[in-house]
């Protein structure tokens, strides 16, 4: 091992546990030379260790034949931590606990790359490598190379699950060993306890947030309320599926721009939209944010057309007075794709509403178009929650208003700390008032792309909501409502400028200060 030149208090390091530190006297000495502190796995102290020209951030002791675990080059400051492991060989590298302890660790560091330099030849440690995301790029006749980035991701799904794992892994094994998987109890039980947390009489399950959306049109078709060739106003800036909902079911979509400062349908432009032909308002709470105002509601009224949320990604939002989004409207539309604030582990979605005669329609057409076993009132197709997508929801729905806290502590932090004068931050609202599914940026001088590559070198993931506006896809290209097409300046600009930061329940604090302080140090 490479000697301890000096200590020198105001850095952090770290040991990982091992029962064989107290025989190696370079680690007895880094101990013994500044305060320590304790956990399940590590050792903390605060110390800055030279050797040579690397400032050493911890000794990982596995074995005694282990190197130096963590080094930042003091010159350039690159962020690099290494792992060298094994001056004679240690079978099997570093094992999986260990070395996601390290990542771990690295990452609370704020350390952009790992780099591994591991003795082994064995098989099944290079598969467990090439499994946790390492690559070789060097290799010699003693030591294998490899690299990987500690990020910072948008989102991680794998962590977001194990928030509530336990629960979770109990009800899908309550419902594999029940032998029941489509329409059965979970279904009934997450239908009601949605319907209560919604506010609405009605709740339906089905397959995606996409077809809670057709479904819903597809109902007020078959009922009489719409029918092909009529008009539903929708604002120019969402996803698609509101808008292929409304297409796929023959009807007109109007597009509406947004305001800049919500990047939400401009209430003052829908009025002019509104013709004989107009059935419905269809709003999308985007990012999570409420979509829905008084002023909506009050056209709604004037012109005596229908209210559809698309609720896709605003799971326990609310307006300003106290109605939770998804009850708002005569009928909403939600998604419960993994990465929702309400998400399954896979695809699922539900309509909820107050109607009685919409929600058995939407019932019927998502279930073959039956309301009876082998009856038949609608051609519809099979679009079911099963079961086990069903349990989950009910055990994540628990936790929702809690992990919707710790999203707006996250929102927060960006509102206050971003201080880039290329970004633009949406106007914030009361707290109820945003789910914060997204935190979205704009990000001026067509900075966005150099923005988002920048934040990925340094190990942070961003995604763009959404490059595409939708009267700029190939497949409404030739639509006569979009023919020539349509000039909606706003709405594009969004789509070259828009840039979603990290949030959600499981990301800590400490990395959200590290997305913000790379934000402001960027210049493109």
């Amino acid at each position: 091992m490479h000697r301890i030149i000096s200590l020198e208090p105001f850095d952090e390091a770290f040991l990982i546990k091992s029962n064989k530190w107290l025989n190696d006297p370079e680690i007895q000495y880094l101990i013994d030379s500044a305060p320590v502190s304790l956990d399940d796995q590590f050792f903390w102290f605060r110390g800055l260790v030279y050797r040579d020209d690397y400032r050493i951030w911890g000794i990982l002791c596995e074995n005694k034949r282990v190197g130096v675990a963590g080094l930042r080059h003091i010159t350039d400051k690159s962020g690099e931590f290494f792992c060298y492991v094994g001056e004679k060989e240690y079978r099997g590298g570093i094992g999986r606990p260990i070395l996601e302890s390290v990542e771990q660790k690295a990452i609370q560091m704020g350390l952009s790359k790992l780099w591994l330099r591991v003795k082994f030849d064995n098989v099944i440690a290079k598969h467990l490598y090439d499994r946790l995301g390492y690559v070789v790029y060097k290799s010699d006749d003693k030591f294998y190379y490899m690299e990987k980035k500690c990020m910072i991701p948008f989102l991680s799904l794998k962590d977001v699950t194990a928030l509530h794992g336990a629960e979770i892994n109990d009800a899908v094994t309550r419902v594999v060993n029940g032998g029941w998987y489509l329409q059965g109890k979970e279904n009934e039980k997450f239908e009601a306890d949605y319907a209560k947390f919604i506010g609405t009489k009605y709740c339906i399950g089905c397959a995606n947030g996409l077809d809670a959306l057709i479904w819903i049109f597809r109902a007020y078709i078959e009922m009489g309320v719409m029918q092909p060739g009529d008009e539903v106003i929708v604002p120019a800036n969402t996803y698609i599926a509101t808008i292929l909902a409304i297409t796929e079911n023959g009807l007109k979509p109007v597009l509406v721009e947004p305001k800049i400062n919500s990047m939400e349908i401009d209430d003052d432009l829908i009025e002019a939209a509104i013709t004989p032909k107009t059935k419905a308002i269809a709003i999308v709470h985007l990012y999570g944010r409420n979509a829905y105002t008084d002023k909506i509601g009050a056209l709604c009224n004037k012109y005596n057309l229908k209210l559809v949320e698309d609720n896709a990604q605003a799971h326990g939002c609310k307006h300003t007075d106290g109605r939770v989004t998804g009850s708002i409207g005569d009928a909403a539309g939600h998604s419960f794709y993994p990465g929702k604030n309400l998400g399954a582990l896979g695809d699922g979605g539900a309509v909820t509403t107050n109607d009685p005669e919409l929600a058995a329609a939407v019932r019927a057409l998502a279930n073959y178009g039956s309301q009876k076993k082998y009856v038949f009132k609608y051609t519809g197709r099979n679009s079911r929650l099963d079961e086990i997508q069903a349990a989950v929801l009910d055990v994540k729905l628990k936790y929702l208003v809690e992990d919707n806290a710790h999203r707006k502590e996250v929102a927060h932090l960006y509102y206050e700390g971003i201080k880039s004068p290329l970004v633009t931050l949406p106007d914030i609202l009361p707290d109820e008032q945003n789910a914060y599914h997204l935190f979205p940026i704009l990000v001026s001088e067509g900075k966005r792309d150099a923005l988002h590559d920048y934040l990925d070198q340094n190990g942070v993931g961003t995604v763009i909501h959404y490059p595409i506006a939708p009267h700029k896809q190939e497949c409404y290209s030739k639509e006569v409502w979009n023919t020539p097409q349509l000039s909606l300046p706003i709405t594009e600009k969004i789509a070259d400028e828009e840039l979603s930061l990290p949030i959600g329940p499981s990301i800590n604090m400490k990395d959200v200060k590290r997305v913000v302080d790379l934000i402001n140090l960027f210049i493109g």
